[in-house]
């Protein structure tokens, strides 16, 4: 028989080679039919004795002809020879074939597919039964890995790798990659290595006695830096995190400064998800004995040489309505952040400290707080603990009329108020109903009506406790009017227009606030704030710093919307203005406060606006503007503005710039300009590049002025892990 033959051993007979010359067969007299007629007698046989018996068998087919023997009970193909049984798939320069073991094997050139695996090696055992298949030496891929090993062996639902070299993405000498001496995958569920060698290409991170992590959620990470600072000489920051169980992951910080010695810790999260029980966590800190000028601290006290930070942060989901949060910020000093992590310090300057225990109820919520000071260079309002009630607001009985109720005790701190008394028990009791009028279509009318009690158990003349009883009379009225125009626009993604006119008026008059304003310790008091100012009782916080307020607000909220392509409308003009005049009360003598404007502009993806102004007009003055303007083309490039101006306090201008230069190179620069001392507060100009798919690599030049701690100029190379 010439040319290619394909054989399905179960459903047919099996094609088989007879031979004149035995020489050439390799195989015994009695494993070869003589003649052809003989042939169609053993076909016959051979499907009855075993087609019936075997009604599950893989299909063998190669270039040559396949070569069976009778009394063996085995198919050899040769040549580019290929086995497939449901979802494996090998070939090999030969396969043979043990039907009554449910056995095949296969050497030579072996490539095998199997489910999501491509494998190449010299040697295949597959059983057929199990099917499990088992290989010596190899390589592999299965995305996104690739691997080589000494072996391996897989089945439906697991594969296993022995002594094994695991790569993220390619191959590289830069891949991230794991040295495991077992190393396991079970699709869809789980990736478990033991005793696993961290590497990057061939140089060693460190060892991990287990890891484990979810398949399809690669939540490694490796974060490097290599630079140059001014007060930090030169630099060499690096932050690992790996998982080492189902729900926990951990790493190592390890930093090196030239002038200020070695940073050193370690960080941890974990994570158990779900509905019902869920949890979520991190842990990460870190010590340096720093040798080098440390200067002072927000408070102008010298700072020791011994400095370190720890931060803890957890959320669990109990059942039955439980949840517990925390948040644990142990710093040795104010500048301890800014010196070694500047990029959190941008985004998180003051930290807190607290414990929450949150339930549910059928109609509110009931909380335990305990908020402590765990620095004592930052401002803290201590709650030691605070227990709170809120009923949400409900329906009042079977009126038409709605109430809110909300009650707390909390033994309340300060340790920052100079010459005064610095703490406090406290009752607090807040009630609130009203009933909403729907007048027209177009007017609605919510008339309110509350009292807030607040006991205080101590004075600041110490003459025994104290009780303020305020009230609350409002009314809130809005008028609710729109116009639809069916305009289409491809460019701006506009289907149809609907824009809504909504003026709003509100009402509010607070008596009883300064009744015990010479009498309460003013813990939590009123704080330096520039966006609107609430009104209404139950929002106001600053509730031991509180005085009459009769106030009108009126204002005018516009929108601008289009049909949304998923579901529903977006905004894509949103302007609301805001005026508030004050009657004589003890808060404002009476007059015009600031006009408030708040103006969002999103007409496409591509363009993004937002603006917010404090207007003074008994002056005539801006007394704050901040503007954020965003303009981006796709990847390719993003430019953006942003102006925060508050009189005499701040004036500086941002301008952001990224651009992609190609697949692996971008280019960005951020400028922060200071108007007040016209000079530029900072500066930086980088080149980002992407190295094979897995690292991206950020070449900087960062020069600052003007500020007390980072007025220098720094080089650094940063390295991140892509995804891993």
């Amino acid at each position: 028989m010439l040319g290619s033959t394909k054989v399905a051993l179960a459903n047919t007979c099996s094609p088989i080679q007879s031979y004149r010359d035995r020489r050439k067969s390799g195989v015994s007299k009695r494993g070869l039919l003589p003649s052809s007629q003989l042939s169609f007698f053993a076909c016959v046989v051979l499907f009855a004795s075993t087609c019936i018996a075997y009604s599950d068998e893989p299909i063998l087919s190669s270039d040559q002809p396949i070569v069976f023997d009778f009394e063996k009970q085995q198919f050899l193909a040769r040549g580019d020879a290929t086995i497939e049984y449901q979802d494996l798939h090998a070939t090999a320069d030969e396969i043979l074939y043990f039907k009554n073991e449910g056995q095949a094997t296969a050497s030579g050139n072996v490539r095998l597919n199997f489910q999501s695996l491509r494998l190449l090696s010299q040697r295949l055992l597959y059983d057929i039964g199990s099917r499990q298949f088992t290989c010596p030496e190899f390589r592999a891929g299965y995305f996104p890995f690739y691997a080589e090993g000494k072996g391996i062996k897989g089945r439906p639902g697991e594969i296993e790798f022995q002594e094994v070299n695991l790569y993220w993405r390619e191959p590289t000498s830069v891949s991230p990659n794991l040295k495991a001496k077992h190393f396991k995958i079970i699709p869809s569920e789980r990736i478990i290595a033991k005793q696993v060698l961290v590497r990057i290409g061939k140089f060693p991170l460190f060892y991990l006695p287990s890891y484990s992590q979810k398949a399809g959620e690669f939540d490694s990470k490796i974060d490097s830096e290599l630079g140059y600072r001014g007060n930090l000489g030169a630099i060499f920051k690096l932050e690992t995190l790996f998982p080492v169980s189902t729900h926990w992951s951990m790493g190592a910080i390890l930093d090196a400064y030239s002038e200020r010695g070695f940073l050193a810790g370690s960080s941890f999260t974990w994570t158990q998800p779900g509905l019902i029980r869920r949890i979520v966590g991190d842990l990460k800190g870190a010590y340096i004995n720093d040798s080098g000028p440390r200067s002072f601290d927000i408070n102008g006290e010298p700072i020791k040489k011994d400095r370190y930070f720890l931060t803890l942060r957890h959320k669990q989901l109990l059942e039955k309505g439980l949840a517990l949060s925390a948040e644990i910020n142990l710093w040795s000093d104010s500048e301890v952040i800014r010196d070694f992590r500047p990029e959190t310090f941008r985004h998180y300057q003051q930290p807190d400290n607290f414990v929450e225990a949150l339930y549910v109820t059928k109609n509110g919520f009931l909380s335990l707080l305990t908020r402590f000071q765990g620095n004592d260079f930052f401002i803290t309002r201590k709650r030691l603990p605070e227990v709170r009630y809120d009923m949400m607001t409900s329906p009042f009985f079977d009126t038409r009329f709605f109430h809110h109720f909300t009650a707390s005790y909390a033994r309340i701190e300060d340790g920052n108020v100079i010459d005064l008394k610095t703490e406090n028990e406290r009752l607090d009791f807040l009630y609130s109903i009203y009933r909403p009028f729907r007048v027209k279509d177009w007017l609605n009318i919510l008339p309110i009506f509350g009292t807030r009690l607040t006991h205080y158990f101590e004075t600041l003349s110490s003459d025994g406790s104290f009780t303020r009883i305020m009230g609350e009379l409002g009314i809130d009225a809005e008028i609710k009017a729109y116009a639809a125009w069916e305009i289409q626009s491809k460019i701006w993604d506009i289907d149809g227009l609907r824009h809504i006119f909504r003026p709003v008026f509100r009402y509010r008059y607070l008596p009883g606030g300064a009744s015990g304003k010479k009498k309460i310790i003013p813990i939590d008091r009123e704080v330096f704030n520039t966006s609107l100012p609430p009104i209404a009782l139950a929002n106001i916080r600053s509730i031991d710093d509180l005085l009459d307020l009769n106030v009108i607000r009126i204002g005018i909220e516009n929108f601008l919307q289009t049909r949304a392509e998923e579901y529903g409308s977006r905004n894509l003009v949103e302007l609301n203005l805001y005026q508030d005049y004050h009657f004589n009360s003890t808060k404002n003598p009476g007059g015009w406060s600031n006009f408030f404007t708040q103006l969002n502009l999103s007409p496409a993806q591509w363009l993004d606006l937002d603006f917010f102004n404090r207007f003074q007009f008994d002056d005539l003055i801006s007394i704050e503007t901040r503007t954020q303007l965003s303009i981006n083309d796709g990847e390719i490039w993003t430019i953006g503005f942003s102006l925060n101006n508050l009189r005499n306090e701040i004036n500086q201008w941002d301008v952001d710039f990224f651009y992609k230069l190609n697949e692996r190179w971008a280019f960005r620069t951020h400028l922060r300009f200071d108007v007040r001392r016209n000079e530029f507060a900072e500066r930086i100009f980088a080149l980002r590049h992407r190295i094979s798919g897995i690292w991206e690599v950020e070449y900087q030049a960062v020069f600052h002025e003007g500020s007390n701690r980072e007025n220098e100029t720094s080089f650094n190379i940063r390295a991140g892990l892509l995804s891993f």
